[in-house]
């Protein structure tokens, strides 16, 4: 299997996660309904798959096992924090930062 073929698996699953998400698009978390709201669904598709890819290299070559905690910002942020409001932008010092 080439680099062709496995990005457009990986964009392939980040539609079929977008198409799944669109459908309980109120229960989703602000900064992703704001990422559908905004960008057009391919965009979102092809950052989603890009996301991922770089996942699956950081696990190849730290030859370590999926852990959520280290890749998604939701399950790592503190549970007493407090949720965006709808005004608040988003920054990188909303959620700690976690060494791989």
């Amino acid at each position: 299997m080439g680099q062709r073929d496995l990005r457009s698996l990986l964009v392939q699953g980040a539609m079929t996660v977008y198409r799944q998400r669109k459908r309980r698009f109120e229960s989703l978390p602000l900064t992703q309904q704001r990422i559908m709201v905004k960008k057009h669904p391919k965009v979102v598709g092809v950052a989603w798959a890009n996301r991922n890819a770089r996942i699956l290299w950081a696990l190849h070559h730290h030859q370590e096992d999926y852990d959520p905690a280290k890749f998604h910002r939701r399950a790592i942020r503190s549970p007493d924090a407090q949720k965006p409001s709808a005004h608040h932008r988003v920054t990188d010092t909303d959620y700690p930062t976690h060494e791989v």
